[in-house]
């Protein structure tokens, strides 16, 4: 009795673990014989990858007529890209979630929009900052005016102006700081 006591624990969270990852691999399609699902949603924190797709509009449709495409929606900012029929085929394609992406065949029944994606967790925090970037914060209110300035104590701070410094100035430190207009 005291193994399962011990063992449930770790067969539920596991359980729930399994849930909370949309990680593998999926194929998107549509068309008059593809099956399954037509739009996947990728969350924020993870990475799709299509691995290949297809399109195809069907035979005796005018050009301009249901037109056969990958579409891939950005959440954020309202950007999106079409892949459509003679578009140059990359391999590897990564977009970073908050996304999705949607297979839609139009034309006639020989019409199809196929995707395989593959989703996976992201190795880059969504805010992550290289250790040689600053980040001004954008302000709604006004502009900020950013100054450079240097200390040789960390008490006493005077402008300085950005440029070349040489390595032998061993004490000297540097700050960036904003100030509001």
């Amino acid at each position: 009795m005291k193994r399962i006591k011990y063992l449930l624990p770790l067969i539920v969270s596991f359980a729930f673990e399994s849930f909370a990852e949309p990680a593998g691999t999926y194929t998107i399609a549509d068309g008059s014989l593809a099956t399954g699902q037509s739009q996947i949603q990728v969350e924020e924190g993870f990475t799709a990858t299509i691995v290949g797709y297809a399109v195809r509009t069907g035979d005796d449709v005018p050009n301009g007529q249901g037109q056969s495409f990958i579409y891939i929606g950005f959440a954020e900012n309202s950007t999106s890209i079409k892949l459509s029929e003679g578009a140059s085929i990359v391999e590897n394609l990564s977009f970073q979630g908050p996304l999705f992406i949607d297979a839609h065949a139009e034309g006639n029944e020989n019409s199809l929009a196929a995707a395989t994606i593959k989703i996976q967790r992201s190795e880059i925090a969504a805010d992550f900052v290289p250790n040689n970037s600053v980040v001004i914060p954008s302000d709604e209110t006004g502009d900020v005016e950013i100054v450079l300035e240097r200390s040789t104590d960390l008490i006493n701070w005077t402008p300085a102006d950005p440029g070349v410094v040489g390595t032998s100035n061993d004490g000297v430190f540097f700050r960036v700081r904003v100030v509001r207009n």
